[in-house]
């Protein structure tokens, strides 16, 4: 049976699917409470006027909007023109992550690196990944949580850019390193991550893309 959700729903209001699964509207998107974020949802069709998820026989797709926090202390976003998050689970135990995040005027830094947090309660399954929660440089014992396969592009001001790569922080969160390594100035020979000191979210015309492939818990 198609999954019905309700059309103009109110934050917390919950919906049962008519088996085992239950969801909750966060403001933005519906998510799955009970059974946990890993019981993949494999009904036919799901048919909603202002939801933020789908469903179909391959799995699930979440989309919504993007949440950066910090690791010392959260930024603001300032006016955007692309905020959106989208996950793609194929219920094969991976899913895919798209994020595109571009803002027009400046909000706040915020404090230390910037964190990006996964969709719809999903979680990183950190025994395969692993975890590098240290700010800054994640050195040469970090590398095991870069995310293989993954590659974006971050720029600032429209004049400075640099490919970039995921790495794990968390079961539910993670940075965005550079490739390369400054050459010049104070950080000199850094691996720089995408946070309050490169790319910072108080410029105009900052942005960020990221995307990969994890393996969920």
């Amino acid at each position: 049976m198609p999954l019905q959700f309700p059309s103009n729903p109110t934050t917390g209001q919950t919906y049962q699917s008519g088996s085992t699964a239950t969801y909750s509207w966060d403001g933005t998107k519906w998510t799955v409470v009970q059974p946990t974020a890993t019981t993949v949802v494999t009904a036919r069709s799901a048919s909603f006027a202002t939801n933020a998820v789908s469903a179909s026989v391959a799995g699930t797709t979440i989309t919504g909007s993007v949440t950066i926090t910090g690791t010392t202390s959260n930024p603001t976003k300032g006016t955007r023109s692309r905020d959106i998050i989208t996950l793609v689970d194929s219920g094969n135990g991976y899913c895919d992550i798209i994020m595109t995040y571009f803002q027009t005027t400046g909000g706040t830094d915020g404090v230390g690196d910037y964190l990006f947090t996964l969709p719809g309660g999903y979680q990183f399954d950190t025994n395969f990944h692993g975890t590098r929660a240290v700010a800054g440089n994640p050195g040469a014992n970090g590398q095991i949580a870069i995310i293989p396969g993954s590659n974006g592009f971050a720029f600032e001001t429209l004049d400075y850019a640099g490919m970039m790569y995921a790495m794990v922080w968390d079961a539910t969160r993670f940075r965005i390193l550079s490739t390369g390594y400054v050459t010049i100035g104070t950080n000199a020979g850094y691996m720089n991550p995408v946070g309050a000191a490169w790319y910072n979210m108080s410029q105009a015309n900052v942005g960020f893309q990221i995307a990969f492939t994890f393996k969920k818990l």
